[in-house]
């Protein structure tokens, strides 16, 4: 995928990317940047920040995660977390979402070939709609 002078701005640079995810085995590293690619897709203009260890994406500069946090992307030993915020608030037909706290949920990702892209996308979308200033 190619990246403009502006994207720049709202994405971490390759080399950044690739220091966050050096130490993890390949397998891991794969999911780690399709998940990325994921996010870009579903959401061109998300703004990427490194954050616990990995990545997050938000709809704004600020990063504010009440406004606007679509995710969160860490990379761990033997699976990469994808945590939404909102993910209790989310639609979710096939039940990948797991958690028990009152909104955030997470789903972890362990094989790249076993992935459904189109659906992780669509919860991307989902993650990018969600209005938090509806719910309490």
């Amino acid at each position: 995928m190619e990246y403009s002078k502006e994207d720049e701005e709202m994405r971490l640079s390759s080399r950044e990317v690739q220091r966050l995810i050096e130490r993890y085995p390949v397998e891991i590293q794969e999911v780690f940047l399709g998940v990325r690619d994921c996010v870009f897709a579903a959401v061109p203009d998300a703004w990427e920040r490194p954050k616990m260890g990995g990545t997050a994406y938000f709809l704004a500069e600020d990063g504010t995660p009440l406004k606007g946090m679509i995710c969160h992307v860490v990379p761990k030993t033997a699976e990469v977390e994808i945590g939404f915020i909102f993910g209790a608030f989310m639609p979710d037909p096939r039940g990948w979402l797991v958690g028990t706290q009152k909104a955030k949920r997470r789903l972890n990702l362990r094989n790249y070939d076993a992935v459904d892209w189109e659906y992780l996308e669509e919860l991307m979308r989902s993650a990018a709609e969600v209005d938090p200033t509806k719910f309490g």
